[in-house]
């Protein structure tokens, strides 16, 4: 069950971290390209471009990392209810003298 839950948060979150690694890799060529050479005019355009890129990485890793926040809090709900909901069964299945099927 821990299995197919991280898996379900992973495939949540994939678009985020395609999104941060395409950001990443826009980076490493404008940094690449600015030590390369170009030009005054050339290397201040490229470092305008980068520091709009590290900003844009920097809110999608928030945004991320929000998400995530959400989605653990979300979970230990759901966990905390699925527990109640067992004993509630067991419960009445003790009651009615079933043998339980939570054990």
């Amino acid at each position: 069950m821990a299995d197919a839950r991280s898996i379900d948060l992973d495939s949540l979150l994939h678009p985020f971290h395609e999104r941060a690694l395409l950001a990443e890799e826009r980076i490493a060529k404008l940094e690449a390209s600015v030590q390369g050479g170009g030009g005054v005019v050339g290397q201040e355009e490229l470092l305008v471009s980068l520091v709009e890129l590290r900003g844009k990485l920097l809110k999608v890793k928030a945004e991320h990392e929000a998400e995530k926040e959400k989605l653990v809090s979300e979970n230990k709900k759901l966990q905390y209810q699925v527990l109640h909901l067992k004993r509630a069964v067991q419960e009445a299945d003790n009651k009615l003298g079933i043998k339980p099927v939570f054990e």
